[in-house]
């Protein structure tokens, strides 16, 4: 999705939201008109980029989003027009999931006879990430530095609480380039000699993906997932600290022999593109008392690299010579509230989208009213989990939902999922063919108050 189209896309979202807040008639009446006019830039916009068996299905959808708008205009009662709103935002969102779901992944770029496109892999990484700027540039530009320049090699260390996105931007990284990615759990490897996964196994993944061509693999890019937790000293040298200074000689570049299907190489390390990411809760906790306080949030610009490269030594426990290899450290922040719910809202990466899916291959249209996005965003905050409590969160709620549809086929036509059902999965709405609406706990009650009369006969 551009950014122009981007643009009207929130408008259009923005102004259904606004106009279901409202109670008067008249001021739904003229507001359904600002949503027509964005809905028709957007086809613009589908026409000019798209290709023709999508323009023909976008102008037939958008055609169908039209005449609710004309419904709502023509309406006499408030609850009526507020029921088309929901329907107009539901298919809506509905059309842009499965738009996203459908988008082919291409690579953006061949590696390496053509130059990145920068522009092109930001828009890539702004679409499926929320915020992070500093750490998209800095993955970004690192990439296309150590491709132009063979001499000298650039790495990055990403430090940042769990669920922030450390893991993910090499994810991003991985779907959208057209080089082998390697995303390495760092706590499974253990030295040369030794039972477990070991260097020699990241080099032999990085050609496996290549199918054997040497020149593309030593381009690649590695990720060393988790890296903090081989910094203590009370791990051995076999899986701790041996494993970290074993990766010393990546950063500095080694002729390493490795083995692929059958066949000698002679890996050179020295052009490989390496990041590194950790939680290093414990650094970033003694960096907050320094700053300002236990109670105030993260002040990084507090610190200058070098005093950040001293906490990482003393309260990370990391070897100085490894640390000394990151020619930059970028410190990510913990999500907010507003940036949870913006990923919820966001189709292409949002856990509702998959939901969406399953309850579409059931005829069901799935719909999250507003306060449940806050009220999901809101309970994974308090899981300090990030981005990765959003998963578990939207499975718990939609699970009995779920359940209700596949019991019951051809009978529900929609799920409402509200605020309470983040706290009681049987709070969510249904809506059956005939268009009464209940919540899943009354829809049950006949059922239960039936097999408790069976019991007693």
């Amino acid at each position: 999705m551009s950014e122009k189209m981007k643009e009207h896309y929130d408008n259009v979202i923005h102004f259904i939201d606004s106009l279901m807040s409202l109670d008067c008639l008249g001021l739904i009446k003229e507001g359904i008109v600002e949503v027509e006019n964005e809905c028709q830039e957007i086809l613009n916009q589908i026409v000019f980029s798209q290709e023709d068996a999508e323009i023909k299905r976008a102008k037939e959808t958008f055609e169908s989003f039209i005449k609710i708008c004309d419904l709502i205009k023509k309406s006499e009662e408030v609850s009526c027009q507020k029921k088309e709103l929901l329907e107009l935002k539901s298919n809506f969102l509905s059309y842009f999931s499965e738009l996203s779901l459908n988008k082919k992944k291409e690579p953006l770029r061949k590696w390496p006879d053509e130059h990145f496109d920068a522009r092109a892999i930001k828009n890539f990484f702004d679409e499926r990430i929320i915020g992070l700027e500093e750490a998209k540039k800095k993955m970004i530009s690192i990439i296309i530095a150590n491709k132009k320049n063979l001499n000298s090699r650039i790495s990055c260390l990403f430090i940042g609480p769990t669920g922030s996105g450390k893991t993910y931007l090499a994810e991003v990284a991985q779907a959208c380039l057209n080089v082998p990615v390697e995303i390495v759990d760092v706590m499974q490897l253990t030295v040369p000699g030794y039972e477990g996964r070991n260097i020699e196994d990241i080099l032999v993944n990085l050609l496996r993906k290549t199918q054997g061509d040497q020149e593309k693999a030593e381009n690649g890019i590695i990720f060393l997932n988790e890296i903090d937790k081989k910094g203590s000293e009370k791990n051995s040298d076999i899986s701790g600290r041996g494993v970290l200074n074993g990766f010393l000689t990546f950063f500095d570049g080694i002729q390493y022999p490795v083995t692929y299907n059958k066949k000698r190489y002679t890996f050179n390390t020295s052009r490989l593109t390496i990041f590194a990411g950790g939680s290093f809760s414990f650094v970033l906790e003694q960096m907050k008392k320094k700053s300002m306080g236990f109670e105030n949030p993260l002040k990084t610009s507090c610190f200058n690299e070098d005093q950040l490269r001293t906490f990482l030594e003393k309260y990370g426990e990391m070897p100085a010579d490894l640390i000394a290899r990151f020619t930059s450290i970028v410190i990510l922040p913990e999500h907010t509230k507003e940036s949870l719910k913006a990923i919820l809202s966001r189709p292409l990466i949002s856990p509702i989208t998959v939901k969406w899916g399953l309850f579409s291959k059931e005829g069901v249209t799935l719909y999250c009213e507003e306060d449940c996005l806050e009220a999901i965003a809101s309970k994974a905050i308090e899981s300090k989990s990030g981005v990765r409590a959003l998963n578990s969160i939207v499975e718990e709620i939609v699970q009995e939902a779920y359940w209700e549809v596949l019991m019951n086929p051809k009978v529900y036509k929609t799920v409402i999922l509200n605020e309470e059902t983040v706290y009681d999965s049987e709070a969510c709405l249904l809506e059956d063919g005939s268009g009464t609406i209940k919540s899943l706990r009354e829809w049950r009650l006949p059922h239960a108050e039936m097999k408790l009369e069976l019991n007693k006969k």
